[in-house]
């Protein structure tokens, strides 16, 4: 999950926890299968030890938080893969089960563990869902802080470090990256943040080099125009 959201996440819990009357409301086994007829496992007792998946016990501001953590290669599998954009796509997500409130949006866990894969573990498949924004079985369809956070935080980091872009990118992804670099150049140019500006002129130049000059050539051209696409 990015930094600059934590501490948003703690007021989150708090306001939640008086909200939810300090229990999470889990759906019924007919609620759960008519949004998962694949059967994902979405309780935390559930989650715990399948495929290695733990649930792990953690306190933040004096309230328990239950934090998933996905074994080092969770996703390779087909199945596994599934259950990551699943999380991604849904709102409902993980539920608390054991005395616990899950990190309110499992989003950020199942992206951070496709981007693990894509860039420790090099897999196509897990870039492809990166750089796609799902799949057209299981679209992300994106909101609030998680779209905010998308480009800067998974898409970008795959541009520069994934090695394998020519065997996931076609026209349509490749338009898809340029528009979303070229909007946030747009308003990052008017707040004069050049960290931003500068970390795209070094990605345009380094994707020239891998030998991706139309993606390289359209990324520039936006930068040169004050954010807005040739």
């Amino acid at each position: 999950m990015p930094s600059k959201f934590k501490a948003a996440l703690v007021l989150a819990l708090a306001a939640w926890a008086v909200l939810a009357g300090c229990e999470q409301k889990l759906p019924d086994k007919n609620e759960q299968k008519s949004v998962n007829p694949a059967g994902y496992p979405l309780r935390l007792s559930d989650v715990e030890g399948w495929r290695n998946v733990h649930v792990k016990h953690v306190t933040l501001d004096g309230m328990p938080v239950c934090d998933v953590l996905f074994p080092e290669n969770f996703g390779i599998a087909e199945e596994e893969r599934e259950y990551l954009e699943y999380l991604v796509s849904q709102d409902s997500g993980i539920q608390g089960d054991l005395n616990c409130y899950v990190f309110p949006n499992n989003a950020y866990k199942a992206l951070d563990q496709l981007l693990h894969l894509s860039i420790e573990k090099q897999d196509v498949n897990a870039a492809r869902i990166i750089l796609n924004k799902g799949s057209k079985e299981m679209p992300f369809g994106l909101d609030g802080e998680v779209a905010e956070s998308y480009l800067e935080s998974y898409l970008m980091p795959l541009l520069e470090k994934f090695e394998k872009l020519d065997l996931v990118l076609d026209k349509s992804s490749e338009d898809s990256a340029v528009k979303s670099i070229c909007s946030n150049l747009e308003w990052r140019i008017d707040v004069h943040d050049s960290g931003f500006v500068g970390r795209v002129h070094v990605l345009a130049d380094r994707l020239r080099a891998r030998g991706l000059k139309s993606l390289a050539s359209a990324i520039e051209g936006c930068e040169k125009s004050g954010g807005e696409r040739p």
